[in-house]
């Protein structure tokens, strides 16, 4: 029995709206229809509408469940049927434009898309982002991955700032040594370091080492 035939029994001829409570039996998710079983025991139905228009790719679609119960309704001696309510959904996809915002919400995670190039992914453990083949980011409960990671480790500004204060006290110890000495190499050249001896190095800020636009 079709779904026409089978909802023109029920509602006779008056063509009052239906509504049918079902178990999903399977899932199409190109053609955005599912199959299901009405609980009363009739007939199955057969590519019932999971949105208004069937051959759409965009909008808004809560794809059930297989063998989750859905609420079907029926208008005009059945000539349309499409789920109204569902009782447990796999998946939700917001399509806005394939070339401009696409949304898909699964057990998983969430997926968003925009274009062909960007994406963001939010799983239970790991926030990707990608805009193209060059350029990511990733961050999980203990880092955050930038590009791959390639080029190691973001420096940290105060153990930078150390080690180069380390190096600049080294070697202005070294130029008050040698400050005062004059004399001549072996070949009979003269020297004098006062000059270079004068002029100390600054000791390094480590606030000036870092980036404030990004921070850890």
């Amino acid at each position: 029995m079709t779904i026409r035939e089978a909802i023109r029994t029920m509602a006779g001829d008056g063509g009052r709206t239906v509504s049918m409570i079902c178990t999903v039996d399977s899932v199409d998710r190109d053609a955005r229809t599912v199959d299901c079983t009405p609980i009363d025991g009739s007939a199955p139905l057969l590519g019932v509408n999971l949105q208004a228009n069937q051959g759409s790719d965009f909008g808004i679609v809560a794809f059930p469940r297989k063998d989750s119960y859905v609420v079907v309704g029926f208008m005009s001696y059945g000539e349309a049927g499409a789920v109204l309510l569902t009782d447990d959904i796999e998946s939700i996809e917001v399509t806005v434009s394939k070339d401009t915002a696409r949304l898909t919400i699964d057990e998983d995670g969430i997926e968003v898309k925009v274009g062909d190039n960007v994406s963001l992914t939010i799983d239970k453990d790991t926030i990707t982002a990608k805009n193209g083949d060059s350029i990511s980011m990733e961050m999980t409960g203990s880092k955050i991955t930038f590009n791959g990671g390639n080029n190691g480790g973001v420096p940290l500004s105060s153990e930078v700032a150390d080690a180069l204060n380390d190096i600049i006290g080294d070697i202005n110890e070294l130029k008050g040594t040698l400050g005062p000495i004059t004399g001549t190499f072996m070949s009979g050249t003269e020297f004098n370091v006062s000059s270079w001896a004068a002029t100390t190095l600054q000791t390094v800020v480590a606030k000036n080492l870092g980036n404030t636009d990004i921070e850890q």
